[in-house]
Formats: structure tokens, sequence, C-alpha cells
């Protein structure tokens, strides 16, 4: 990684810590890319301009390297001032719409990804004796959840009803800056996606995320409330777990945060249930 750096970017450094380094007060980081240099920069675009249109300035910058190109041996560099982040521009700038697309879209992958683990991760489960039997409760009940999600979907969004996108961060750990501002966890999603999953996931208390709904509409509080039940990240990782690439410690949070989760999920549905009429959920 140092020769790297040194041969495309004329920077010598004594020190780097993983892909993170120091040079004369800016902070870099050295990540690896696996696109093509074309598909890079049209995707580092819109994150820039994304955190432009909102005037957010905290963000990772692109670092050309001395042949005034962006990808050197399938890495990119980014730099930042100051490594800090600030929520409020990060919500902004994922509430900011730049295209469209249909429900269609997300009832079809829910569809998709629910078959995928009933067919799957049910019958892998079931053949591990007693072992994994609190994962096939667990499973079931993630079910459960998918399946209200779907139908309040079906019940209230036509699939040919289109909704604005933005770009949304879509990284499951949150701990460092580069977990918050790495361009490649980033993707085009439901404008409303990022703000329902800071919600779900106690990183905004309700009143907070009421700041942000002063001009919302009804549809946009149903969606909200049916994205929030929808058992995305267990999803992915019970999907990952009987491929073997998913260690089972990760599912002790998901026992510990049931009622957390359901908490502020009836939590919200009080809040919005009077404004939108959504209909009741019985075991919420």
């Amino acid at each position: 990684m140092k020769n790297l750096i040194y041969d495309f970017y004329g920077i010598y450094i004594e020190e780097i810590h993983e892909n993170y380094f120091v040079y004369e007060n800016i902070h870099y980081y050295c990540l690896k890319c696996c696109m093509k240099e074309e598909e890079f920069i049209k995707h580092y675009q819109i994150y820039a301009q994304s955190f432009q249109n909102v005037g957010a300035m905290h963000r990772l910058y692109l670092v050309p390297n001395r042949y005034n190109q962006y990808i050197s041996s399938q890495h990119v560099l980014f730099c930042i001032n100051e490594p800090k982040v600030y929520l409020e521009e990060v919500l902004s700038q994922s509430l900011y719409a730049v295209n469209s697309a249909s429900y269609e879209v997300i009832i079809n992958h829910w569809i998709k990804e629910m078959d995928m683990v009933e067919n799957r991760v049910l019958s892998s489960i079931m053949g591990e004796s007693h072992k994994f039997e609190y994962l096939y409760a667990l499973t079931i009940y993630y079910l459960g959840m998918a399946e209200s999600s779907l139908a309040y979907m079906q019940d209230y969004f036509n699939k040919t009803t289109s909704y604005p996108t933005s770009l949304s961060l879509c990284n499951k750990r949150l701990e460092s800056c580069l977990d918050w501002l790495n361009p490649f966890a980033y993707n085009i999603t439901h404008r409303l996606d990022f703000i329902s999953t800071m919600y779900i996931h106690s990183y905004l208390s309700l009143d907070q995320v009421k700041e942000y709904m002063y001009n919302f509409q009804t549809t946009d509080f149903i969606y909200m409330f049916i994205y929030m039940m929808y058992p995305k990240d267990f999803f992915n990782d019970i999907l990952l777990f009987v491929q073997d690439q998913c260690d089972e410690k990760v599912f002790v949070k998901y026992y510990q945060e049931i009622e957390i989760h359901e908490k502020r999920l009836k939590d919200f549905y009080d809040y919005i249930a009077p404004i939108t009429r959504l209909r009741p959920l019985e075991w919420l």
C-alpha cells in the first residue's frame, strides 16, 4: 500500500493504518475499487453532487493520481480535512431526490428475497439437528414481519406508481468516519430509506424525525412504516450465514433488539395512525 501511494501519488508515508493515513494534516483513505473508471467516476459524481445540492461540505474528496487518473491499480484515494460526521448533512442529502423508480422494483425484490429465505434458509437450518432451533424460530418471526410489510405495500402502493430516489447510505456498521462517508457505501434507493433506518436503529428519536417530516405526504408516512418493518438486515445476514459467509454470533443482536424494534415501530405507528388512518397491525 505504501509503494502504491508513493508510485501513483508521490506521497511518502511512514505509517498507514489499514487504508488510512495522515499527510500534511490532511486525512486520506486508500480504498479498493472494482469498478471501471468510467463507472466509478459516474458514481462518485452522483455522490459529490448529492452533498453539494444541500450545501453539505463534509464528505470525501477524490484525489487524482500523478497521471490525472482516478483508479490506481484497483485503488482510489480520498481525502478530507476534518474526519467528522455531521448526521444532519448526511440526512439532508439522502432526502434530495435524484431520480425516480416504480414500486414494482421494491415489491418484486421483496417477494424474491422472501422466497429465498423460505426455501433456502429454513430447509438448511432444519437439517442441522437442534443446534439452530433458535435461528429457525427467529427466521419464522422475521418472515412474519416481512409478510406484513409486503401486505401493506401491496395494499397502499400500486406497482406502477413511481417514487423519488436518492443517494442513501447503506452501511450496517456505522462507527468510523469512513463508515459514514465512504462513497462505495452509498446506493440509489427510495429517498426515505435512510431516515427510516436511522430511526428504527435508534440513531434518531421520533422527535428528531418529525423535524424532517413537516412537508411529507401521507404516503411518505405509510412507506416509512412499511420499510421500518421489513427485516432487510436480518435477511441479508441469514442468507450469508447459510453460505458460511456470516458468523452465528451476529444473530445475538437481533434477539436483543426485538423489543426495542417493536417499541419504536409502535411509537411511529401511533404517531402516523391519526394522519394516515393506516389499518392496525394486530401483533404490534
